[in-house]
């Protein structure tokens, strides 16, 4: 492996800020592209060709952690941060560009998932059962969110808390889901709904 390139042009309370190259830590090489910034690298538990491209932000903290297995690409502009929770990033996951995961819920995405650009997993929600007490200042709820391996997520979904999408499924863009996916099911629309099912007998897809 080449000497190190990257610039660090500042390291101070757990944050670093990298220019370009390759950062070693937790035993294993990420690939850093230009302006990445990773907070508290200490709790980042990366596996093998880790790929931060440039300008995405991950942000974990004390008592949290964020797991990346083999194969992972953070595409650029992209935010990541734990806010309390956990996020667990299986085998062979593309994030796209300008996306975030919030996960004071918790997020898990299984391995081989595709999501395109501009996707958002929130993980928590503001409650609003108050009405003499600004939202702002009323408590979060917060449900894990759960995306189960062999998925695709389209361009500007938002994923809200609680919701798990099943395995091999397909979520169309501009989709905004609010409940449960089925395994090997296509939905679209806000709320999303589910408009396909794989039918394993015929081996086709089939509308609902």
């Amino acid at each position: 492996m080449k000497s190190l390139l990257f610039k660090i042009s500042r390291r101070f309370n757990h944050v670093i800020s990298i220019m370009r190259g390759y950062l070693y830590f937790q035993k294993t090489y990420v690939y850093i592209y230009n302006n990445v910034q990773i907070f508290y690298p200490e709790t980042i538990i990366p596996k093998k060709n880790i790929y931060f491209m440039p300008y995405c932000r991950v942000q974990s903290g004390p008592n949290q952690s964020i797991t990346l297995g083999n194969n992972v690409t953070v595409s650029s502009f992209t935010t990541i941060e734990t806010a309390g929770g956990n996020i667990i990033i299986g085998d062979n996951v593309t994030i796209g560009e300008y996306s975030t995961l919030q996960g004071q819920g918790n997020i898990e995405i299984e391995r081989n998932v595709l999501m395109a650009s501009h996707v958002h997993l929130i993980s928590n929600s503001h409650i609003y059962t108050d009405i003499n007490t600004p939202i702002k200042f009323q408590e979060n709820k917060s449900k894990k969110i759960h995306i189960k391996e062999n998925s695709w997520i389209g361009i500007n979904v938002v994923i809200q808390s609680g919701v798990s999408i099943g395995r091999n499924s397909v979520v169309g863009s501009n989709s905004t889901v609010r409940s449960d996916i089925p395994d090997f099911c296509v939905a679209v629309g806000n709320p999303a709904k589910v408009i396909k099912r794989f039918d394993f007998a015929l081996n086709i897809w089939i509308k609902c």
